[in-house]
């Protein structure tokens, strides 16, 4: 069988990446135009790459113009106007632009404008930057960055663009590449080769990283130490998500945000496209060593992790909703996961559930684990264990 172009087609892999881009913003966009503190939304794509593939499934801009026409169709079937929006488009093939905005401009948009760019990714970070700081406060935005690398992608440059605290990424990262060159890189100073991964390395990892303490590191702890370093020192919310390409070729997308109603869009996403949420496993329905499939095993792993990460919570002090809700994102669960992992450890007795004055609570019908609960800053009750 001829090798497949990945250029001309759209692979299971890459299908994988772009259905959970489409999830995230047809979740998103909705919420930032219904919000009264928003008065524009911005869509930046930094690698556009291909609007239709040979095969027909559209590229990262066609899914985010489409997302746009379904997100003014959602406003105008309730009578309502939808907030303006701003598509940023950039490839450094010309072609691919001119092609892209072509197809786009065909486009019935009630309130969008396209701003189609040609330039280096370099360049194309530093527009975005500027464009971004010069927003308004009432405007919110998000930057897609799919690059053929990482040499792009630079430290100082992501935080540019987050530091206002209106925007969000979604990066998409080689990382099974990365992680088998790693210690060549940090180890060869000669080849040329490994200079670009060995400058992100040392851009983003401290001295305490694992990535620098262990050679050993299998390729899902090198994506948690990559989506910790995202955080910027815990600035930010991250949330990851593997993808596999084959048994020797992983990617990964990472959600950089300020909000944490941002970070449960994505995270619902994942799971909306992944029934473990944790990645795109093309072989998962395959058999394992252990005569069990790969879904089974990787379902048993997070089901005892949230088990094995809220009992370690909770044995240090007691939590309330407030606090629940937070710690079930940042650890890339869905609030549905920990209500049933609560009613059951009740029903069990494992825990107790106070009110904030320390009385038993027996009959109670929510958790209180929702972004309006989080947002009102009033716990309803606590969790402590027995």
């Amino acid at each position: 069988m001829p090798k497949q172009n990945p250029k001309k087609i759209v692979l299971p892999h890459s299908k994988a990446k772009l259905d959970l881009y489409k999830s995230y913003l047809s979740e998103y966009l909705p919420i930032l135009g219904h919000s009264k503190y928003i008065d524009g939304i911005n869509v930046f794509d930094i690698f556009c790459g291909t609007g239709i593939y040979d095969d027909g499934n559209l590229g990262s801009p066609l899914i985010a113009a489409a997302c746009v026409l379904e997100y003014e169709k959602y406003f105008r079937e309730r009578n309502q106007k939808s907030k303006p929006v701003k598509l940023f488009i950039n490839d450094f093939d010309t072609d691919k632009v001119e092609s892209v905005n072509e197809i786009i401009s065909k486009f019935e948009f009630e309130n969008c404008k396209v701003n189609p760019y040609n330039l280096d990714a370099s360049e194309m970070l530093d527009v975005v930057r500027d464009k971004i700081n010069s927003f308004s406060d009432r405007e919110r935005s998000l930057v897609f960055i799919d690059p053929y690398g990482y040499s792009k992608i630079d430290k100082e440059k992501l935080y540019q663009l987050l530091k206002r605290r209106r925007s969000e990424i979604i990066l998409f990262l080689p990382v099974a590449h990365m992680k088998r060159f790693t210690d060549e890189a940090l180890t060869d100073y000669e080849k040329k080769a490994y200079e670009n991964l060995r400058k992100f390395i040392l851009d983003f990892f401290d001295a305490s990283s694992r990535v620098l303490q262990e050679s050993n590191l299998n390729i899902f702890d090198y994506i948690e130490e990559l989506r910790k370093a995202f955080s910027f020192d815990n600035e930010f919310y991250t949330a990851s998500h593997y993808i596999e390409r084959n048994k020797a070729n992983y990617y990964a997308l990472f959600f950089i945000g300020h909000h944490i109603y941002g970070l449960e869009k994505f995270i619902e996403a994942k799971w909306k496209n992944d029934s473990l949420g944790k990645g795109f496993n093309q072989s998962r329905n395959s058999a394992t060593l252990f005569g069990e499939s790969l879904i089974e095993y990787d379902k048993n792993v997070s089901v005892s992790r949230l088990e094995q990460i809220f009992r370690s919570a909770i044995e240090k002090s007691p939590m309330s909703n407030i606090e629940l809700y937070e710690f079930t994102l940042s650890n890339q669960f869905k609030s549905a996961h920990m209500n049933q992992l609560i009613r059951e450890w009740k029903k069990a007795k494992k825990i107790q559930i106070l009110d904030m004055k320390g009385n038993p609570i027996e009959d109670i019908r929510g958790f209180g684990l929702t972004y309006d609960d989080y947002k009102s800053k009033t716990p309803s009750y606590l969790i402590k264990k027995r």
